[in-house]
């Protein structure tokens, strides 16, 4: 069977893959707002964990006031451990949750800025619980602390070097591995 060359044919499949990149390109603006939007999510989470222990710690008015002699620092900084927990344990189920589901759909372009905003907001805030964490530890269980911070370094560690030897050894779009 023999096939003839039609321009308007090759110049119509030429402009809508013009249009689909078009559409897939992610707008500079949107990447200064997305960081924008980052900047937001964390200062709100901050802020909100600032003052949760204000409201619902019991033991905030014994240690904010001039009554040190009553306050009882470890039980005042596990009320508060455990009142960021209860923000964030949320967040990072919903953003696993989001990371799953999302993981074997195409995405598009502006639920990516979106999602990554998300993404890095709720780590960023996880970091600061983990760190909370561990300065408690540390500070009023020191032994037991030494090894709890390590062991989850030790995790987060393996974690970090598997998922890069995956995304490393993962075949790059248009290439073919031989």
């Amino acid at each position: 069977m023999v096939q003839y060359y039609i321009p308007e044919k090759k110049a119509a499949e030429e402009k809508s893959k013009m249009e689909k990149k078009k559409k897939d390109e992610i707008y500079s603006w949107s990447i200064f707002f997305g960081v924008l939007l980052t900047v937001v999510l964390i200062t709100l989470y901050e802020k909100t964990m600032l003052d949760l222990p204000r409201f619902f710690n019991p033991y905030y008015q014994d240690c904010h006031r001039a009554n040190l002699i009553l306050c009882e620092t470890i039980k005042y900084e596990a009320a508060r451990l455990f009142l960021f927990l209860a923000i964030v344990a949320p967040l990072l189920v919903i953003a696993l949750i989001l990371y799953l589901a999302g993981r074997k759909k195409p995405v598009k372009s502006q639920s990516k800025i979106l999602k990554r905003a998300y993404y890095i907001s709720v780590l960023v805030v996880a970091s600061h619980l983990f760190i909370a964490f561990a300065l408690f530890l540390f500070r009023h269980y020191r032994e037991i602390g030494v090894y709890v911070i390590l062991g989850c370094f030790a995790l987060t560690f393996i974690i970090l070097i598997i998922w890069l030897q995956r995304r490393h050894n993962r075949p790059k779009e248009g290439i073919i591995n031989q």
